[in-house]
């Protein structure tokens, strides 16, 4: 993998934040009671549901705290910052549910491995609405409320006032 670009123009900033917000939008109607609902009603569905899920959790978790090296494509929460140690300051002690989620996800998702033999019926479910509240408290809280404004886009800027509000997802 190659090594991450240091620094990163305003306008490019701007522009990566709205995948942000995309992905908290698509993982908050996911975890929707009616959208978990409908998907119980068929195997393949629900499936499709878990897995969408995750794969914007996973891409979320890499983005506030990516683990390893990253590729100079990536964008990052520490970009957004003046340097990587301020970033690391706001983010504090990273939420365990979502250290988790990340390795569940990468080894019962993301790769065939011989960890999903080992998975239980009673573990194969999900706690959606516990990492969907920890990202949006991470994201929310601690990025988007400290992060300087000149560097969100429109929605995400959207997602700072929300942030001012004190405004929760309802799941």
């Amino acid at each position: 993998m190659k090594r991450q670009k240091k620094h990163r123009e305003i306008d490019e900033l701007k522009s990566a934040s709205e995948i942000l917000h995309y992905e908290l939008w698509q993982m908050i109607k996911l975890a929707n009671p009616s959208t978990l609902d409908l998907a119980a009603k068929d195997l393949n569905l629900h499936n499709a549901v878990v897995e969408s899920f995750l794969i914007h959790a996973r891409a979320l978790i890499h983005f506030l705290k990516p683990k390893g090296r990253t590729r100079l494509d990536n964008v990052l929460a520490r970009q957004y910052f003046d340097s990587p140690e301020q970033w690391n300051r706001y983010l504090g002690r990273f939420p365990k549910i979502l250290e988790k989620t990340r390795n569940d996800a990468n080894f019962r998702l993301a790769h065939i491995s011989y960890d999903r033999l080992n998975v239980k019926e009673n573990e194969a479910d999900w706690p959606y609405k516990e990492i969907l509240m920890e990202l949006w408290d991470v994201l929310i809280y601690k990025f988007i409320a400290n992060v300087p404004k000149e560097r969100l886009g429109q929605r995400c800027f959207g997602l700072y006032q929300i942030a001012i509000a004190g405004v929760k997802p309802e799941i």
